[in-house]
This record gives C-alpha cells, sequence and structure tokens, in this order.
C-alpha cells in the first residue's frame, strides 16, 4: 500500500508537516510548537518521519528547517539515561543512521534552510541539495565530544564531505563554530540569507523563491 501523506502528517510531534497542492512538503523541527530540543523522543521521531517522507510518492520537493530561530537548540538526552552504556548506545547509533538514511532516500529535491544556530544534527541539513542559512545560522557539534562519545553516526562523513577533512578535524577536535559567513565561503552552505525582517519574513523569502523544475530535477537526487 503506498504511503499517503495524510498517514503521517500529524503522526510525529516533533515535525509540523504541512503540503501545497502542488506536492512541496514543509517539515519543520519543533518541541511543542518552539524551539527544537533534541531528546530521545525526538531521536526516534526524526527516524520515522524521514522514512514516511522518502516513501511519499506525492511529494515533489521536501523543505526542512526549524523553529523559534533555531536549527536543534540543544541536546536532553536525560529521559534516555547515560547514553554511553552498551545497553543505550547501540540503540542511538542505529537510530542515527536510519535516520540519515532515510533522509538520502528522499528521491526529489530537498532545500534545507537553517534558521539559527545548528549545534546538534546540522548534518541532517547537509543531505539536502540546497542549503539555505540565515546570516545568524552557526554550525557546531555538541553532541559528541563534549559529552564523551565518538562521532560515529554520519556527523565525521556529512561535515567533513562538505567542509573538507582537513578543516572537519579542527572543527570537532577543538569545538569550533562555523558562522553562515564562513559556511558560504567555503562552500558548506548555498546562501546565507539576511534575517532583519525578522524569522517569519525569512521564512517566507525561502518558500517564495524555490523556483526548481521539480518533475526535471527529480530523477538528479541519486543521479
Amino acid at each position: 500500500m503506498a504511503t499517503r501523506f495524510e498517514d503521517y502528517q500529524s503522526k510525529n510531534r516533533c515535525l509540523r508537516m504541512t503540503r501545497t497542492p502542488e506536492g512541496v512538503l514543509t517539515a519543520t523541527l519543533h518541541t511543542d510548537g518552539g524551539a527544537p530540543l533534541h531528546n530521545g523522543a525526538a531521536h526516534t521521531g526524526f527516524m520515522h518521519a524521514f522514512g514516511d517522507i522518502a516513501a511519499d510518492d506525492g511529494n515533489e520537493v521536501v523543505i526542512l528547517t526549524g523553529t523559534g530561530g533555531y536549527w536543534i537548540w540543544k541536546m536532553d538526552f536525560s529521559a534516555v539515561g547515560d547514553i554511553k552504556q552498551p545497553e543505550t548506545w547501540p540503540q542511538i547509533l542505529t537510530e542515527a543512521r536510519r535516520t540519515l538514511y532515510h533522509l538520502l532516500d528522499i528521491g526529489v529535491p530537498v532545500v534545507a534552510v537553517v534558521p539559527g544556530p545548528a549545534h546538534a544534527h546540522g548534518e541532517y541539513a547537509l543531505t539536502a541539495d540546497v542549503v539555505r542559512a540565515a546570516d545568524t545560522a552557526t554550525f557546531k557539534d555538541e553532541q559528541h565530544l563534549n559529552i564523551g562519545v565518538m562521532p560515529a553516526d554520519g556527523v565525521q562523513v556529512l561535515y567533513a564531505e562538505a567542509m573538507g577533512h582537513q578543516r572537519f578535524r579542527a572543527f570537532e577536535l577543538l569545538q569550533q563554530t562555523i558562522t553562515a559567513e564562513e559556511a558560504l565561503r567555503i562552500g558548506m552552505v548555498n546562501e546565507a540569507l539576511h534575517t532583519r525582517s525578522g524569522p517569519r519574513g525569512f521564512d517566507q523569502t525561502i518558500h517564495g523563491d524555490l523556483g526548481f523544475p521539480f518533475a526535471d530535477l527529480a530523477a538528479d537526487r541519486h543521479a
């Protein structure tokens, strides 16, 4: 049975999803309508949600973005327990990898809109065909070394591919922050957009300026 938008649109509490009649799906990361908090429920929820999006042939374009001026606000695994323990880490790692597999399996053009700090799972945005960042956006990996685990869930692949392996080593080991300006300069994002009109104006700029020949580009994502 084919996956239908109506079947998963409201199934996941960590993503707010809308879709236009033309098939442009917007998936907005959030926690209770506000800035996205990445916790155990979101970790599992993203895996399932992106799998549903990838399986829906009714999607023509997918836009991923955050809420409240954040891509993801911060990590909170307090309800999960110590993720370094043998009984917890394999599940976390498996879910993280499957989430990336599902994102990469989306067979239509994907646009990531990074409205602000992406200090957790910024690599989700890097799976997109086009990455558009607010000029207030920053990128940092605060989900691994600072809590005592190695980056092995795709961060070490996607960030290194986007910025270059040598730059990534310093970024990760020294816990550096990359601004939108630097991300644009090194080719990690495609655009750095002004946010002087506020988050709503920024969102309207993003959603009103795609201009893709959707049907023609769909096959290019996995070429």
